[in-house]
């Protein structure tokens, strides 16, 4: 009895080992890192995948068939797989390979593959040296689940039913259409003629378009800073929207008033403008023709005054220039208060612009 439960005991320990070794990765005989050390002069490349599915510590890093190197550790950015190798020293890799993950059989485990340059780095650099593979330099080879899923849906002939009866449903849906047909493929080639007929102004346009971009790009502060202006002008406008909307009707309101005056008035003011031009030209022409009389008369004011001066005379000159032409213009109506007699030539009290006392 003590025996069966040993063996049972057994059986039960050997199946958890195999359940965790099945569902723990590092756990895996591929997962061991045999090999790791590379010798003397090895040197700790990193290369930077899309998706690193499968590969573990330990993988084979294979430059053509030869083995120069292990994958040491795992691991990612949040962007991209990042893979660390270590190279043997001596490995003579160049710079600039295309590092590619690969898969050899169905059961075989992952390895990278390093694949020549086209061209011979500059200076002869090695992959030591620059210790760097970019992910625009890496890939990941055939996928061998979508290889057999599509090999399977081939073998089983699903693909080649699915293919039969897309064939049919374009018969039927293109059967009676052959006219429309051709006129779409008429439009078609005179599109492309017309396009390669206007080639140049189109690839002008898009340069042009392509350097409207870059002066924006280049005027993105200044942009920026319009906008932030242009908020804060919106936004003033709308804490016075109350103010504006007034000064709007007050100014539609004045509108109306000029609009009804001139409309009423029309008739009238029209005569009264012109005849005030016409009165302005002429004082415009009076003026040039006083100027010299005024300083005519002020010349004599002076001239007289260094005269000799006796007991029996003094002259005291005074000019009443409002006098004057009231009494030129009106004959001294407005200075009188009344209209003047028939036949009078000016007031009768009206005193003479020039006076003298003794």
């Amino acid at each position: 009895m003590i025996r069966g439960l040993v063996t049972v005991l057994g059986v039960v320990l050997l199946g958890v080992a195999a359940l965790v070794a099945l569902n723990t990765p590092q756990l895996a005989l591929q997962s061991v890192p045999l090999g790791m050390d590379t010798g003397e002069g090895s040197a700790d490349v990193e290369l930077r995948f899309e998706r690193a599915d499968r590969l573990a510590p330990g993988a084979e890093v294979r430059y053509g068939e030869r083995l120069v190197g292990r994958v040491r550790a795992v691991d990612t950015d949040g962007t991209d797989a990042v893979i660390g190798v270590r190279l043997e020293g001596g490995s003579g890799v160049p710079a600039g390979v295309f590092a590619e993950i690969r898969l050899p059989t169905a059961l075989g485990s992952p390895f990278v593959a390093l694949t020549p340059p086209g061209t011979t780095p500059p200076g002869d650099l090695l992959l030591e040296d620059t210790r760097l593979v970019p992910r625009e330099r890496t890939g990941v080879g055939p996928d061998l689940e979508s290889s057999l899923a599509s090999l399977g849906l081939l073998l089983n002939g699903s693909g080649i039913a699915q293919l039969g009866s897309v064939m049919e449903e374009l018969t039927v849906a293109l059967d009676g259409r052959g006219d429309e047909i051709g006129r779409i493929r008429d439009r078609g080639e005179r599109a492309l003629e017309l396009y390669e007929a206007n080639r140049d102004h189109i690839d002008a346009a898009v340069l042009a378009l392509d350097r409207v971009n870059a002066a924006l790009a280049a005027r993105r502060d200044l942009i920026d800073r319009g906008m932030t202006v242009s908020a804060d002008l919106v936004s003033e406008a709308a804490r016075n929207r109350e103010t504006i909307s007034a000064l709007m009707d007050t100014t539609t309101a004045l509108t109306i008033q000029v609009e009804r005056f001139t409309s009423a008035t029309d008739g009238r003011l029209t005569p009264s403008l012109r005849t005030l031009t016409v009165l302005l030209e002429d004082m415009e022409g009076f003026g040039n023709e006083v100027a010299p009389t005024l300083e005519a008369l002020r010349g004599f004011v002076d001239r007289f005054d260094e005269a000799i001066r006796g007991d029996h005379m003094m002259f005291d000159g005074a000019l009443d220039l409002p006098g004057s032409l009231d009494a030129l213009g009106t004959g001294g109506e407005a200075r009188a208060g009344r209209p003047l007699p028939p036949g009078a030539t000016g007031p009768p009290d009206a005193q003479p612009p020039v006076g003298g006392a003794p």
